[in-house]
């Protein structure tokens, strides 16, 4: 007979066989039973609607799991916040950007050389040159002929990685001796007016400060550098009124224009902007300069002097260097202003624009960008930092001797329409750094030529909104949804998740190769190792735990398959109503059969009749009792079963 629904299923259903034809009686009940269980069909849901009720109530029942994957993402997310993206570094998570740093060095590394921009070269102050022109310094004549031969061969602009603070020492002791010869002549000892005359003459043949000036004027598109004093060792040799006199010679080369945003909120929006560079330790404290005769022939739009600071990171790596910098000797920060880096200077000049066409935008964050003119914008961070794509190791870009420059012995052409980048790289007197492609053998000069080459081709490493959301995404994808995986699959699957880091780290490679710099270290070391590691550790020692419990109360009175279900879905074992079938099968001789066959015998020749999806084989006597589940879709099975039986009659 057919029992009401409730709420939890259809109620039991019992079934009496015809002790003479049990499975005539029985397949005629189950085509009334058919017949009465329509209704209960149609209203049932539809097959999508169980599979996410499925889903839901599967991840639901893994939720610690779940639980360890959204914390994961969370904290994964903090970090990331906190590091990359914070107005001010937290010193807690400083080994997170130094890990992200080397990951992004690592991959300059493996990436090796890439093609130079041919306008650019540099004029080394080598060990050669100094074989031939002298120890260092070398007189400042020689300067003045490399100008000379610069100009001569059509380069487009010359800038210098050296400060020129202290005038050429050629003429001293010519000028020592004027003195005392005039100082002679006062206290009543005459001197051979020839010989004063002579020693004006070559006191002006030999004023080689006075030579390099004429020849800054004559080629004109000369950038001289200067720069800006950082540690308190460096201030030491440097009294206040030669800071102070320092100060006034690099006033007259402030950046070009310096434009507040609407975002900056007036004068205050400026001080924030020096505040930002303090915060950071990026503010001077102090500067040296060119000396009076040298900052004088530059003194014109067509020239200009900028500082050739290249400040590391925290671990010694030159990255990211600033291109702009404020600084004054007022107190009152207001009256400071920004200045230009040699790089910026340079680029401006090999441009041809004008003062007002190169300018620096800052907003309420800080720096916002630098404008070179209306087709080149160099988008920068909130101190005006910009990740320098560096083409290579030391030496990628074209290196000529400065002697062999300043001697006129290279082929005509050969700085034909080019940025001349003039350094020093000779031991002892060079300017070595460290950059992402190892040790310390990086001529300063030619992180300028990098810098110089980014700017005039807009190559620096892009790491603005679009790639910190790039970034959020994949700190997403490997926390969230992978923890939906990680809480439903078994166990031994979960270690495939880590190869996800492989097709993650080509993508990143791949990006790097195109100009964006995308955080490797968040989404990988703080988001999908952990989230496989603590999930897997979690199923392991909780979840499975729990099953082999189950299993082993169980294994003694059940089959694998039930067990199996029973693990899958626990609410199996909560009372409740459902409707079923119930087969009582009644096998002749069955008692004379079992005293004959032992226990392992006996269970072969019950599975064989019964078959191997039977749930559960209850003995009473000689009868046998055998339950299909109808309500969940098994009613089918049933009927083959009582149609089984019967061919067996």
């Amino acid at each position: 007979m057919h029992g009401q629904y409730g709420r939890a299923g259809p109620v039991a259903l019992f079934i009496t066989l015809n002790h003479k034809q049990p499975f005539v009686s029985l397949a005629r009940t189950f085509v009334s039973f058919l017949h009465g269980s329509l209704n209960f069909t149609a209203a049932m849901p539809n097959r999508f609607g169980k599979q996410i009720t499925a889903i839901i109530r599967e991840w639901w029942r893994h939720r610690g799991s779940f639980a360890i994957s959204f914390a994961v993402t969370l904290a994964a997310l903090g970090v990331y916040y906190v590091t990359f993206l914070g107005e001010k570094p937290v010193p807690l998570f400083d080994f997170v950007s130094r890990l992200e740093l080397d990951s992004l060095d690592t991959r300059f590394r493996f990436r090796g050389r890439t093609p130079t921009d041919p306008r650019i070269v540099i004029v080394d102050i080598d060990q050669h040159s100094q074989e031939v022109l002298g120890r260092w310094p070398f007189p400042r004549m020689y300067f003045a002929k490399l100008l000379d031969a610069l100009r001569e061969d059509d380069a487009r602009v010359a800038a210098f990685d050296i400060t020129f603070s202290q005038p050429d020492e050629t003429a001293r002791p010519l000028q020592i001796l004027y003195d005392q010869l005039k100082d002679a002549q006062k206290s009543g000892r005459p001197a051979d007016p020839q010989l004063l005359e002579r020693i004006t003459r070559l006191e002006d043949q030999f004023d080689y400060d006075k030579q390099f000036a004429e020849a800054i004027q004559k080629f004109g598109r000369v950038v001289l550098g200067n720069y800006f004093l950082y540690t308190q060792a460096d201030m030491q040799s440097v009294t206040a009124a030669q800071l102070d006199r320092y100060a006034n010679l690099i006033a007259f080369f402030p950046f070009p224009q310096v434009r507040p945003l609407p975002s900056a909120g007036g004068p205050k929006g400026y001080l924030k902007l020096i505040q930002g560079y303090e915060d950071l330790g990026f503010l001077p404290k102090g500067a040296e300069a060119n000396s009076e005769t040298l900052t004088g022939a530059v003194a014109s739009e067509k020239g200009g002097t900028g500082f050739f600071n290249v400040k590391t990171d925290a671990d010694g790596v030159v990255r990211q260097p600033p291109q702009a910098l404020p600084y004054g000797r007022d107190p009152d920060r207001a009256n400071w202003d920004i200045y230009a880096s040699v790089d910026v200077q340079a680029l401006r000049i090999y441009m041809g624009l004008k003062d007002q066409q190169v300018v620096l935008n800052y907003g309420g964050a800080g720096v916002a960008s630098i404008e070179f003119g209306p087709k080149l914008v160099i988008h920068t961070d909130n101190i005006a930092r910009a990740m320098v794509n560096f083409h290579g190791p030391a030496r990628t870009y074209p290196y000529v001797s400065f002697a062999d420059a300043a001697l006129a012995k290279l082929p005509r052409g050969t700085f034909k329409d080019k940025i001349v980048l003039i350094g020093a790289s000779a031991t002892g007197i060079g300017d070595l750094r460290i950059t992402p492609f190892g040790s310390l053998d990086f001529p300063g000069v030619e992180i300028h030529a990098n810098i110089v080459d980014n700017m005039l081709n807009k190559q620096f490493l892009a790491h603005g909104v679009k790639q910190a959301l790039v970034d959020l995404a994949w700190i997403f994808m490997f926390g969230i949804p992978l923890g939906m995986w990680l809480a439903t699959v078994q166990p031994r699957w979960m270690t495939v998740g880590l190869l996800l880091a492989a097709p993650f780290a080509a993508i990143n490679y791949w990006a790097f190769l195109h100009g964006w710099w995308l955080n490797f270290t968040v989404p990988l070391l703080f988001t999908l190792v952990p989230n496989v590691s603590l999930v897997a550790l979690y199923r392991v020692l909780i979840e499975e735990q729990e099953k082999r419990k189950v299993r082993g109360a169980f294994q003694q009175y059940v089959s694998p398959e039930v067990i199996r279900r029973l693990l899958s879905d626990p609410e199996r074992v909560k009372p409740r109503k459902t409707q079923v079938t119930v087969l009582f099968s009644d096998i002749r001789g069955f008692t004379s059969i079992s005293e004959k066959l032992d226990a392992q015998e006996l269970a072969d020749l019950l599975n064989d009749y019964d078959g191997n999806d039977a749930n559960h084989f209850p003995q009473s006597g000689h009868a046998r009792q055998i339950y299909w589940r109808c309500g969940d879709g098994h009613l089918g099975r049933a009927v083959r079963r009582t149609r089984s039986r019967q061919a067996m009659l």
